[in-house]
């Protein structure tokens, strides 16, 4: 059998659109993990601007490949949500700063507003028959709905 011989411009040809198929494969599969981790860095950094304190570090190790720590985490935010004065503390800092965020934007401020003004009234009015309060109809953001009246 002959020897190929590797100074032929075919051959070389050849090797360099082999190596580089190859070289795409295993760079494709590198830049779809490091995609995943850009958008779990992200998400965190969006999570913690929500006023989440326990999600992001969850990420945040899943994006630096520390797994056993991403683990921890998971433990712990399920021994959260069993604890009802931590979940309560965390749910709280969340609704904060959704509602100062909403109170910067006018429209969403005046739709807030509407919305509170609506339940204000529902809530005191006295007791409907058999101690019901009548329930609270939910809009759409920016519409005003009218209160039930009272029996």
């Amino acid at each position: 059998m002959d020897q190929i011989d590797v100074r032929n411009p075919l051959v070389l040809g050849a090797i360099g659109v082999a190596m580089f198929f190859v070289g795409q494969l295993l760079f494709k599969g590198d830049s779809a993990i490091e995609n995943r981790r850009r958008v779990a860095t992200r998400l965190a950094g969006r999570l913690r601007e929500l006023g989440f304190t326990r999600l992001p570090p969850i990420l945040e190790d899943y994006a630096v490949g520390d797994y056993s720590g991403m683990i921890s985490k998971i433990r712990e935010v399920a021994d959260l949500l069993g604890d009802e004065r931590e979940r309560q503390s965390e749910f709280e800092r969340v609704f904060q700063l959704v509602l100062e965020a909403k109170m910067r934007d006018p429209e969403k401020r005046e739709a807030l507003l509407k919305t509170v003004d609506r339940l204000r009234a529902v809530h005191e009015r006295p007791p409907v028959v058999g101690g019901m309060l009548p329930p609270v109809v939910a809009v759409a953001p920016g519409t005003v709905s009218p209160v039930p009246p009272s029996a």
